[in-house]
């Protein structure tokens, strides 16, 4: 998604991201840090997933089903009829 951005970072300054940085590290620590920060992409990236599959499936149900022909209804492609559909 381009331009996408977390709802409660849309109006942060710079030095309010940054405090916020700050009260996470002392929070969690410069060794937990990576691991969080790992976790949290992860669950952004399935969540990403999970949001596009339901966009596919509510699209799909959107279109309508494509309707079976029979052999008598098929066409060759090239604006002849098949070999179903040629009288004899």
């Amino acid at each position: 998604m381009i331009g996408w951005s977390p709802a409660f970072l849309t109006g942060a300054s710079p030095g309010e991201l940054l405090v916020l940085f700050v009260l996470v590290l002392v929070l969690f620590g410069p060794k937990r840090l990576p691991d969080l920060a790992r976790k949290l992409g992860m669950a952004v990236e399935h969540l990403r997933r999970a949001s596009q599959e339901f966009r596919d499936q509510v699209m799909r149900l959107d279109q309508p089903d494509p309707v079976e022909r029979g052999p008598a209804e098929r066409k060759t492609g090239d604006g002849e009829a098949g070999p179903d559909e040629r009288a004899g």
